[in-house]
């Protein structure tokens, strides 16, 4: 990390369907937010902060990740997981959580489409080496 005293930063985005929709066809989904911020390269994301203000829904067995700086920051969620009002947090985030390049934090629609819903998202990291 650079320096002696690295400082944590962090990024936001917002999933709304009624904005953003449920992606191309075909699994899994990337679907690119209209409200993001950027992971710069390097970013080692060590905390990812979902906050679910109106509930997550979609077909059978519908699942949610974070896709943030080339990487998949999270594993994919459950929408029963998704409700409303709940706060689903990690400081575990999925190996590899370090960014390959910057790139805007995305949604990843695992396994079956998403239909309504609203998250927000805020990664907090540390800016790593270039390997």
């Amino acid at each position: 990390m650079n320096g002696t005293n690295p400082r944590k930063h962090y990024i936001t985005a917002k999933y709304d369907f009624a904005v953003d929709g449920a992606g191309a066809a075909g699994f899994p989904r990337t679907i690119t937010l209209a409200n993001t911020s950027t992971l710069p390269d390097n970013a080692i994301v060590n905390e990812v902060v979902m906050y679910v203000p109106t509930l997550v829904t979609g077909g059978t067995g519908a699942t949610l990740g974070i896709n943030a700086g080339g990487v998949n920051v999270t594993d994919l969620v459950a929408k029963a997981s998704l409700t409303d009002e709940v706060v689903v947090s990690t400081e575990k985030v999925k190996a590899g959580g370090k960014a390959t390049s910057a790139a805007a934090i995305k949604v990843i629609s695992g396994t079956s489409a998403l239909t309504a819903g609203v998250v927000e998202i805020t990664i907090g990291y540390f800016i790593g080496t270039k390997e």
